[in-house]
């Protein structure tokens, strides 16, 4: 409707128009006072005519408005392009230092609010004696550590490169032992490069990037033991076990078979809000916490 009356005014904005539309009246109105048969004969040429004068102006119209939207639409891509530049590191596309310092702020306290913590994790590639300081294959490794990053994080963990071949994680609502478990994810799938971790916790550890950072701690990842659940009672308790664990084990039923078990766990993942990994081994479903673009099942 509004687009209707916008064709209207800018129609009567013209002179032309607006003229033609008063004399349409004028005439019209002294030939139903003289005669309907003339007013009939004589209003519908005038019409005509009036439509003629105006359609150039509906014309013009249009194509201002069209010129418009695609103005705006151009401006709003270009804005929403400049955001997303100014908050992405452009080699990696992960986020800058400064704002993922601003997000780890604010999941810092989010966490603090509802009692939960947030695990932080400073990863350095190490120099390589072969390639020194060989810019190709900097760029190579520091690559190839986004891409396992990818296949490890989830959809609600935060990254950064903080610097040439270092990185930073921020990992909401994950005790120490969720990182471990990431941190041993990580190693497993890097490369032929060498990696030294650091972790810290949030709020024992400090409130802000830059004291978890000085309060960070070198550790060596190792093999998480998995968290058994004998006979899972109830599909609330499969909902909290891989929303709080990012591997574990779940025994068979008896009386159940090894699909009835697997589609539980889809089941309760998805309810969860987090991508699973379920496979077969020892007479035991066990599960593991994926990137949504890795999940699968066996």
């Amino acid at each position: 409707m509004r687009e209707y009356e916008s064709r209207a005014l800018d129609v009567l904005r013209s002179p032309r128009a607006l003229l033609a539309a008063v004399a349409v009246i004028a005439i019209f109105g002294l030939s139903v006072w003289v005669s309907p048969i003339a007013a009939a004969v004589v209003v519908a040429p005038l019409a005509l005519i009036a439509a003629v004068a105006a359609a150039p102006n509906v014309t013009a119209a249009r194509a201002r408005e069209a010129a418009r939207i695609s103005i705006s639409a151009g401006l709003n891509r270009q804005v929403r392009n400049g955001r997303k530049l100014s908050i992405l590191d452009p080699h990696t596309a992960l986020l800058q230092r400064w704002y993922f310092e601003l997000r780890v702020a604010d999941e810092v306290r989010r966490c603090r609010r509802y009692g939960m913590g947030v695990s932080m994790m400073f990863i350095k590639i190490e120099d390589d004696e072969e390639h020194g300081n060989d810019p190709d294959w900097n760029t190579e490794v520091q690559m190839d550590f986004v891409q396992v990053l990818a296949r490890s994080l989830r959809a609600v963990d935060l990254a950064s490169r903080t610097d040439e071949r270092e990185f930073a994680l921020c990992l909401p609502h994950t005790a120490e032992e969720g990182s471990l478990t990431l941190a041993w994810r990580v190693a497993q799938n890097v490369g032929s490069y060498k990696v030294t971790m650091r972790k810290a916790t949030a709020p024992d550890d400090g409130f802000d990037f830059d004291a978890l950072y000085e309060k960070a701690e070198v550790f060596t990842p190792t093999e998480p033991a998995p968290k058994a659940v004998e006979e899972p009672s109830s599909h609330l308790q499969l909902v909290q076990l891989v929303k709080t664990e990012a591997y574990g084990e779940v025994a068979v039923p008896e009386g159940q078979t090894t699909r009835n078990t697997k589609s539980k766990l889809r089941r309760a993942s998805k309810r969860a809000g987090v991508d699973i990994r379920i496979w077969e081994e020892n007479g035991a479903i066990h599960f593991e916490r994926v990137a949504s673009s890795q999940r699968g099942a066996a």
